[in-house]
């Protein structure tokens, strides 16, 4: 059930993802692939290690989003409609409500939402 928009940007949730999983370095990993993924798909490079903490991957992505923010907007939108936001989510971030941090609120949702998608993928792929 969706819990509406995060009021700041403790990673504790996604540690707690990571720990119920099998092999949470896989899934990071994964989870990693598929930013990479969708950023690619708009010519946007994120530079990533090989092997990220969930600290450092929150870190270069916020940095990359701001960096997107300022150059390029449209694109920034492009990115986050292909990695399927809800709207309700990228409202409250956008407009201010959930707090200052924008950069840090789209980035911990960014990655929660991609880890979803691996979980998924890996749940319901023959």
């Amino acid at each position: 059930m969706d819990e509406g928009p995060r009021k700041n940007t403790d990673l504790t949730p996604l540690v707690s993802q990571l720990d119920k999983a099998e092999d949470s370095k896989k899934l990071l990993a994964q989870t990693q692939r598929q930013i990479e993924k969708d950023f690619s798909t708009f010519s946007v490079g994120i530079p990533f290690d090989e092997e990220e903490t969930l600290d450092s991957l929150f870190q270069k992505l916020k940095a990359a989003l701001e960096q997107l923010t300022e150059e390029n907007r449209a694109k920034l939108s492009q990115i986050l409609y292909r990695i399927d936001l809800s709207e309700a989510h990228l409202g409250a971030i956008l407009t201010g409500a959930e707090g200052p941090d924008i950069h840090g609120q789209l980035a911990f949702q960014i990655i929660q939402r991609e880890m979803k998608k691996v979980i998924l993928r890996a749940r319901y792929s023959p």
